[in-house]
Parts: C-alpha cells; structure tokens; sequence
C-alpha cells in the first residue's frame, strides 16, 4: 500500500512539464518539493528531511542538473535517483555511473511509466519498519 506521506523531490524548469508532472503525482498522493535552479536544490536538500526519491530532469542544462545531482548524492547518498532526458543515454553514461543513478527515463515517456519507476523504487529503498 502506498504510503501518502512519501516525498519527492522534482528538479524541473520546463513549467509546463513540471505543473503536469507535479499534478500527476499530486494526484497519487505523493508530496512533491519542486526545484528549478541548483541553489534551491541545495538549500532544499541541507534543510529538508531525506526524500523518499529524487526526479532530476537533465533536459535543462547539464551542468545545472549534474550539480543538483552531486549535491544530492553528498547529502542523501540513498535516495534513489530517477533521471529523466530527452538525451541518449551514451551521453549521460558517465554521469549516471558516477552518481549511481538507480534509473533512466529517456523522453518521451508517459507519465505512467514514470510512476511505475517511481513506485517501484520507493518499495525497493523504502526503510524497513522496526
């Protein structure tokens, strides 16, 4: 069962695509903390609580959206990361390995296939209850 207080955070500065993805997910029942520029990012993630996952979209500015990605791996280096890109994946390869990025979404998808990675990967990390 789905737990309704399970966060994500969204790094996403197409609006258009953030607001549909965000109502999407809103709509499921997860909280979701939207970011678009690394410096929120980092703030959000030294002030914030671990997130149960982290949506970085490398479809903005590579450097923008690896810098978010690093801060996100020195902060909360288990919070499974699922990157969306319009880019191939030879081109994010490296990147991805680096940081360990547990999943690759390359563009387009739906946005139920998105959920589908989201859901599985907040059962797959989720703590386990003492």
């Amino acid at each position: 069962m789905k737990n309704l207080s399970q966060r994500i955070l969204m790094f996403q500065n197409e609006a258009v695509q953030a607001m549909m993805l965000r109502r999407f997910v809103n709509q499921l029942g997860y909280l979701v903390h939207e970011v678009s520029d690394p410096e929120e990012a980092q703030t959000v993630l030294e002030q914030e609580e671990p997130f149960d996952v982290i949506l970085l979209d490398l479809g903005v500015r590579l450097d923008r959206a690896f810098q978010i990605l690093k801060a996100c791996r020195e902060r909360h280096p288990n919070t499974p990361v699922i990157v969306v890109s319009g880019l191939r994946q030879e081109e994010v390869s490296e990147w991805i390995r680096r940081f360990g990025v547990e999943d690759i979404i390359l563009r387009p998808r739906s946005l139920r296939e998105l959920l589908v990675r989201v859901e599985s990967d907040l059962v797959k990390y989720a703590p386990i209850a003492s």
